[in-house]
């Protein structure tokens, strides 16, 4: 019977530091060439396509190449989006016309021992140009390495028996990279790992439009087209969990609370005009908040860039990301770790008020707080 795993959102992963992951090419890095155009994921060393379903692959380019390149990290057809981790991550459809899947095939570094359990991790982020999203993909092992031919879900076949991962709320979030986690027990045999939308359970409307003279091989008119990038795929054996540490459930910045719900903005943290260039009069309110954190080590914070509505909307995200990149690049020059400081940016997508006066303006263009999980 197929089981369904809960989506679990972890602080730490639950496993040995010397736990060695299975999964050889983890974040898509080890390529024999970069491609610039899709269907892309044939020059991965490790990587596969198991149907005939076109996997992408995306990376980092020179300034040459950026010029024409449709895979680019972080701005590309399909959306933006930095990679999780190192320059490259990989991208499919989960749902699209009719049955078309597309999916991600890798050999283990070694075979599955029978009985011993392990721990499967990935990351995923919905493109920002999806017309939908999707409430679950899955994985699925084999002995052997499969090229099915079809393009149609894989679902369908007798020796396909998917393990299915709830992405709940955060498969509809394009700012974000969210964290699947799941256990599998091994009958012994598995070898090679198939990551994928196999059957969906809901499919649902996303509130992306498409602005006019837009290219992206998302369809524009079908309103069905559900595309995910995917970073950072661990398989490890899993062994006990140590205790979870207590977290803070609040941070005192001055006289300003911070939880999870309620975010602070950094009213003196100012950027050089059109540019992530912070002005030095940033720098106190950022060497108080470091200090706070230095205090509160248990405690990850997730800072969020915004604009206001002038200019192009992808020019604005972008900023907005770079933003806020830069406050954690100086937090992480203070001493805190970087990986307690997550960065995301809204664009001009989340105002206060209405962008309707030049002080209203100014109002949106703001750096944001609050407590992360």
């Amino acid at each position: 019977m197929r089981a369904i795993l809960s989506i679990i959102i972890l602080l730490f992963v639950f496993c040995s530091p010397s736990a060695q992951n299975l999964i050889p090419d983890s974040s898509f890095e080890f390529n024999k060439a970069i491609p610039t155009d899709f269907s892309g994921i044939g020059n991965s060393t490790s990587w596969t396509r198991p149907g005939m379903g076109t996997t992408d692959l995306f990376s980092v380019y020179d300034r040459k190449k950026k010029k024409y390149s449709m895979v680019g990290v972080p701005g590309n057809a399909m959306g933006f989006q930095f990679a999780h981790s190192g320059i490259a991550y990989a991208g499919f459809f989960l749902f699209s016309h009719d049955q078309y899947r597309e999916y991600l095939q890798t050999p283990l570094v070694q075979t599955l021992e029978k009985g011993k359990t392990y721990f499967i991790s990935m990351y995923v982020s919905l493109a920002n140009h999806s017309q939908a999203y999707i409430d679950r993909m899955g994985f699925t092992f084999l002995p052997n390495e499969k090229h099915y031919a079809t393009a149609d879900v894989l679902d369908e076949l007798d020796e396909i028996a998917p393990v299915y991962l709830d992405l709940q709320k955060l498969g509809s979030d394009t700012a974000k990279w969210h964290q699947l986690t799941g256990k599998y027990k091994a009958k012994g045999t598995e070898k090679f790992l198939i990551i994928g939308s196999f059957q969906v359970g809901k499919i649902k409307r996303g509130k992306f439009v498409f602005p006019k003279n837009m290219k992206s091989p998302i369809n524009r008119n079908s309103h069905r087209d559900a595309y995910y990038y995917i970073d950072d795929v661990s398989l490890v054996e899993w062994i006990n969990p140590p205790q979870e540490p207590v977290k803070d459930t609040a941070l005192q910045l001055g006289k300003d609370t911070v939880t999870a719900e309620k975010p602070k903005t950094l009213k003196n943290v100012q950027f050089k005009t059109g540019s992530s260039v912070l002005e030095k009069s940033s720098f106190a309110e950022l060497d108080e908040l470091a200090v706070v954190l230095l205090k509160s080590e248990l405690t990850n914070i997730e800072i969020s860039g915004h604009t206001d509505n002038s200019g192009d909307p992808a020019a604005n995200l972008k900023l907005s990301a770079d933003r806020a990149r830069e406050v954690a690049k100086y937090l992480a020059k203070k001493g805190v770790n970087k990986k307690r400081l997550s960065c995301v940016g809204y664009g001009d997508t989340r105002p206060l008020v209405d962008n309707d006066t030049e002080e209203n303006k100014a109002i949106n263009r703001r750096v944001e707080i609050v407590l992360a999980e």
